[in-house]
């Protein structure tokens, strides 16, 4: 299929004389856009967002429109535009928000109540998808954990889960448990018409870690459980499987 090229732009890196350093993503009908270089950091539990450098970026914003700047020469040089290229101002963009300085608001304390108000809505549009997030996730995971404890391990047989009770005594408790509920959501999942025990797996175990449910050391309780479960011969060389294509890819990444 043939390569249609819509568009090119030309980013540039533009400095000041107090070496401040702007990068403009585009120049059109008068306006030049930059991005807010913004900053996010968590402290505490919560996302603490500032502008970086965010005086020298105001202040190169503002600089722009006075008397004696050569930012608009500069630009239209860098564009390609003939000298007389109207400038009309900025435009401001930061994670979908766009906001437009012009001559009449380009003091240093109107720009800087812009850039404090466009950071206001982003971060609280981020603390709201944030936290969206979290309910998705505790949701997601309170209807899994009342699934794992309805469930139960079905065993090859009665003798099996005889040998089974006379045997776990003295392991870990949560990594046994993990195994557990591991093998009892897998034969869950063939039992919803998953009829591949090496996909049931694979769906488990994507499951468990979409929840942060995996436990490292969860192969030999798996092991373990699989010794007297149904399936168990499949289903311990399948998760096997898993953990070394994973140990493989994480040994190219190197």
């Amino acid at each position: 299929m043939a390569t249609i090229v819509k568009n090119i732009s030309k980013v540039f890196f533009v400095e000041d004389e107090n070496g401040y350093e702007a990068i403009i993503y585009d120049f059109e009908e008068g306006f030049v856009s930059v991005q807010i270089p913004i900053n996010v950091y968590k402290y505490k539990d919560k996302l603490i967002f500032n502008v970086v450098r965010g005086d020298e970026f105001v202040e190169f914003l503002s600089g722009a429109f006075k008397e004696g700047s050569n930012f608009k020469e500069k630009i239209c040089e860098a564009y390609g535009y003939k000298p007389d290229t109207e400038f009309l101002g900025f435009k401001m963009k930061l994670a979908g928000i766009t906001c437009t300085i012009t001559k009449g608001n380009s003091s240093f304390y109107s720009i800087k109540s812009v850039v404090e108000g466009v950071l206001d809505i982003y971060s609280k549009a981020l603390k709201e998808e944030a936290d969206k997030k979290a309910y998705d996730f505790n949701k997601e995971q309170s209807e899994f954990d009342e699934l794992i404890n309805s469930l139960d391990v079905i065993f090859k047989s009665d003798r099996a889960e005889a040998e089974y009770e006379e045997n776990f005594g003295g392991r870990d408790l949560e990594v046994l448990a993990y195994g557990q509920d591991f093998v009892a959501y897998v034969q869950y999942l063939i039992r919803q018409g998953i009829d591949n025990v090496s996909k049931a797996v694979k769906m488990a175990y994507k499951k468990f870690d979409s929840l942060d449910n995996n436990i490292t050391e969860g192969l030999s309780a798996i092991k373990f459980v699989c010794q007297y479960c149904l399936y168990g011969d499949e289903i311990f060389k399948s998760y096997f499987n898993i953990l070394m294509q994973k140990a493989n890819d994480e040994i190219d990444k190197l």
